[in-house]
C-alpha cells in the first residue's frame, strides 16, 4: 500500500492549523486534543509543533512569527495559505475530530498488518487476541475528543454520580446485607476470599454468583460442573448435600429439587473447568461475562515456573488475575487458601497462603472464620466474614448464617429477604 492510499484529510489538517493562528481557543483545544503524529503530512506536523512552541514562549503565533521560526523548513507560500484557505475557526472541534479519525484509521491499518503477521507466527492465539483487544481499546481512546480538563466541572460530575448512587442497590451485591454495608464490588476489582480448607469459601463465592442478575463465569479448578450444580440444587432447594451425593432423596426432597429448576434456569451462570489463566481468558472472550469467579488460586498452573519459588509463582498468578480483571472491566472473585496455624484463631491478612502479593493485587480481601470448627460450644450456623482490606472503604466484619449441609450463606435476620432473586 502506497502512502497516498492511507486515510487522510488534508483540508481538515489545514483548517486546524489555520484556526490555531486565528483564535486562541482553537489553539488551546488543538493542543489538548491532538498530537503532532496525528497529522498525515510531515510539514503540517512541523507547523503544528512550531505553533505550540511559539505559544509556550508567550509569542503570538501568526503568519510572520511562524514564517520566521520555520525559515528553511516549510515554504512561506504554505504558511500564508493557512489563512487564505481557512474562512473560520468556528468548527474547530469538527476539524479536530476529522484529523483524529484519519490518524486512528491509519493506526488501525498498522495494527491489522502487524496482527496478520503475528497470526502466522504465534502459538498463543488467545494471548494474541488479548493483545488485539488491548490495542483496539487504546485506539478507541485515541479517537475520542474530550474537552480540556477542568477540575471544577469534573468535581460536579463526581457529586452527580454520588447523588445517583444514593439509595441505589449495589451493581454486584453479595446477597448478604451486612457485608454489602461494608464493601462495594466494582467493575475491574479483584475480591479475594480466603479461608482454610472446608471453611466454605467455594460456597460463599457460589452464593455471590447466585445473587447476580448478570452473566457470571465460574472457573473451577477442582469441582466438576456436575458437583457445582449439585451444590446449587442443595443451596436453593435446602436439601441436605449428603442425600444428593448418595442419591438418597425422598419424595419431599425430589419436590424441592424439582422446584429449583425454574430458579436456576433464570440464572446466567456458565461453569467451565480450568487449570490455568489462559483458559480463564478464553472463557471471558467466549462468554463476555459481567463477573468472573476463579476457584481457586493455588490450584492454577503457571506457565513459567523454572527457578521460581512457590511464593513468586502465586504472586505472579495473582498479578495476572488483577490484570485480567482490569483489562476486561469485570469484577473477579478469587478464592485463596489460608495457611494453617497451630492453635485455631481468627485469620489475618498475613495468612494468605504463600504470598503477600495476593493482598497487594486485591481491592477487597474477605476471610472466613467459622468458630464452630474450633469451639463446639458455639452455634455452628454462625460464620464470621472479616474484611481485612477494602481499597474503596472501611474494613470490619459481619456475622452471617452458614448452613454447611446446604452450602448456603444467608443473613442472620432473613425472614423478609428472598433467596436468590429471580
Amino acid at each position: 500500500m502506497t502512502p497516498k492510499m492511507l486515510p487522510q484529510n488534508l483540508d481538515a489538517e489545514i483548517s486546524v492549523l489555520g484556526s490555531m493562528l486565528l483564535d486562541k481557543i482553537a489553539l488551546h483545544k488543538s493542543r489538548n486534543l491532538l498530537r503532532k503524529q496525528d497529522f498525515y503530512l510531515e510539514q503540517n506536523s512541523i507547523i503544528f509543533e512550531a505553533i505550540l512552541q511559539l505559544d509556550d514562549n508567550n509569542i503570538e503565533p501568526d503568519i510572520i512569527t511562524l514564517s520566521e521560526k520555520l525559515t528553511g523548513k516549510v515554504g512561506a507560500h504554505i504558511i500564508s495559505g493557512l489563512i487564505s484557505d481557512t474562512a473560520t475557526s468556528a468548527n474547530i472541534e469538527h476539524y479536530i475530530q476529522i484529523v483524529k479519525d484519519k490518524a486512528v484509521a491509519r493506526d488501525v491499518i498498522v495494527l491489522q498488518t502487524r496482527t496478520l503477521d503475528l497470526a502466522y507466527k504465534t502459538d498463543d492465539i488467545f494471548g494474541l487476541l488479548g493483545k488485539i483487544r488491548e490495542s483496539s481499546s487504546e485506539l478507541l481512546q485515541k479517537g475520542i475528543t474530550n474537552e480540556a480538563w477542568d477540575l471544577g466541572k469534573e468535581s460536579v460530575k463526581v457529586l452527580e454520580r454520588i447523588s445517583e448512587k444514593n439509595g441505589k442497590p449495589a451493581e454486584f451485591p453479595t446477597g448478604l446485607m451486612m457485608l454489602d454495608r461494608i464493601i462495594r464490588i466494582k467493575r475491574g476489582d479483584v475480591m479475594t476470599i480466603g479461608a482454610e480448607s472446608s471453611f466454605g469459601k467455594s460456597s460463599l463465592a457460589l452464593n455471590i454468583a447466585m445473587n447476580q442478575n448478570k452473566k457470571v463465569l465460574y472457573c473451577s479448578t477442582e469441582l466438576s460442573k456436575e458437583e457445582i450444580i449439585e451444590r446449587m440444587i442443595s443451596m436453593v432447594g435446602k436439601i441436605n448435600s449428603n442425600k444428593i451425593t448418595l442419591g438418597n432423596l425422598n419424595n419431599i426432597d425430589w419436590q424441592s429439587a424439582t422446584s429449583t429448576i425454574p430458579i436456576l434456569q433464570k440464572k446466567d451462570i456458565t461453569i467451565i473447568d480450568v487449570s490455568n489463566l489462559r483458559q480463564v481468558q478464553e472463557g471471558i472472550i467466549k462468554y463476555s461475562p459481567d463477573m468472573v469467579v476463579i476457584d481457586y488460586l493455588q490450584q492454577l498452573q503457571a506457565q513459567d515456573t523454572i527457578g521460581k519459588s512457590k511464593a513468586a509463582i502465586i504472586g505472579e498468578l495473582s498479578r495476572q488475575v488483577k490484570q485480567i480483571a482490569r483489562e476486561n472491566k469485570v469484577p473477579t472473585i478469587l478464592l485463596s487458601q489460608l495457611s494453617r496455624v497451630g492453635e485455631p484463631k481468627e485469620p489475618t491478612l498475613s495468612r494468605f497462603k504463600e504470598s503477600g502479593d495476593i493482598e497487594n493485587n486485591s481491592q477487597i480481601c474477605v476471610m472466613i472464620w467459622w468458630k464452630w470448627k474450633s469451639d463446639n460450644s458455639v452455634d455452628k450456623n454462625i460464620s464470621k466474614l472479616i474484611v481485612g482490606k477494602n481499597f474503596n472503604g472501611a474494613t470490619g466484619y459481619c456475622e452471617v448464617k452458614w448452613q454447611p449441609e446446604y452450602f448456603k450463606y444467608s443473613n442472620l435476620e432473613d425472614n423478609n429477604v428472598p433467596d436468590y432473586e429471580t
